[in-house]
């Protein structure tokens, strides 16, 4: 299975985003799929998306879980999260919305970016919004809408109505998140760690130390390991080993290498500690995580996006 790279081409380069409706209409029929056929394709890209169901239902994976979304839905994607979409009956319309989210935080809310990072996990961890909460769901949407609106009919103005857009969605997110998924907590330390944490992204493949982790913060060593523990939920070398096994997933959907070949382009060359490591976070060896996201869950329910409640959003596109 390959992952391919989609370049994200935007409408207007200032603000960073992508927004268009796809339709499945309803002439002709779709051949029912058995349960295990693989993914039609999955792919990733720089930018986040927004999914919005206008009519219809669809499933859309990604490697840690799949939701099965109808009208009125909305569903987000992080960014560079490998993912896939699926139609499951005619007739079937959405919009699909990418976007640059850090080019939205301008000087009055950049303060807020930090928690939008996904140093811990996709932004995909904040669709439990839209199950549990049927109005953050709603103003979502309706924003999406918008967004679609002004970007197609380009009024005097559009860019600043877009802009307002985007950061009602970011506000409806950080507001809404009562689970803190975003680790609101956890801001300030979050934002300190910065430089630490950019330096494990930029050396994973080679030996990451604590020493060199609290030189850049100026910190003791052991000041260092405690600061990090609290900011981050979990001990330094844990981190890096989450990050080098979420670096390992990537590449074994997306490059043709072994396993061998794999845990050294982490950082990890003993091959039994790198299934260890990746059984711990997986429950599975690297081959058989591999077999499962071909075959991307194939006998079980795919978890259902909606609430109890019906969403009130644009279904009749």
């Amino acid at each position: 299975m390959k992952i391919s790279h989609e370049e994200v081409h935007y409408q207007n380069p200032f603000l960073c985003l992508k927004i268009w409706e796809i339709v499945h209409d309803s002439g002709g029929e779709m051949t029912p799929q058995p349960a295990d056929t693989p993914p039609d394709r999955w792919h990733y890209h720089r930018e986040a998306e927004f999914l919005l169901i206008l009519q219809g239902e669809m499933e859309v994976g990604v490697p840690e879980e799949k939701w099965t979304i109808g009208s009125g839905d909305v569903l987000l994607i992080g960014s560079s999260q490998p993912h896939w979409t699926r139609p499951l009956g005619k007739p079937l319309k959405y919009i699909v919305f990418q976007l640059d989210l850090a080019s939205h935080f301008d000087q009055s809310v950049v303060v807020h970016l930090k928690y939008f990072q996904e140093q811990i996990r996709p932004l995909s961890a904040l669709n439990y919004i839209f199950k549990e909460n049927p109005e953050a769901k709603k103003k979502v949407a309706e924003a999406i809408l918008g967004i679609y609106e002004e970007i197609g009919g380009q009024a005097k103005g559009y860019e600043i109505a877009i802009s307002m857009l985007v950061k009602q969605i970011i506000l409806v997110l950080v507001r809404s998140d009562r689970s803190d998924r975003l680790q609101y907590d956890r801001g300030e330390q979050l934002q300190m760690l910065a430089p630490v944490l950019l330096y494990i992204d930029k050396n994973l493949k080679e030996k990451v130390t604590v020493a060199e982790a609290s030189r850049r913060m100026n910190l003791s060593y052991h000041h260092f390991l405690r600061t990090f523990k609290r900011a981050i939920g979990m001990s330094f070398t844990e981190y890096v080993n989450f990050k080098r096994i979420r670096k390992a997933e990537q590449l074994l959907l997306t490059e043709d290498l072994t396993v061998e070949q794999i845990a050294n382009e982490v950082g990890i060359p003993n091959r039994a500690h790198f299934h260890e490591l990746f059984k711990r976070q997986h429950g599975c060896s690297p081959a058989q995580f591999k077999r499962r996201m071909h075959k991307q869950f194939p006998t079980g329910e795919s978890r259902k996006i909606s609430g109890p409640e019906e969403a009130a959003a644009g279904t009749d596109g």
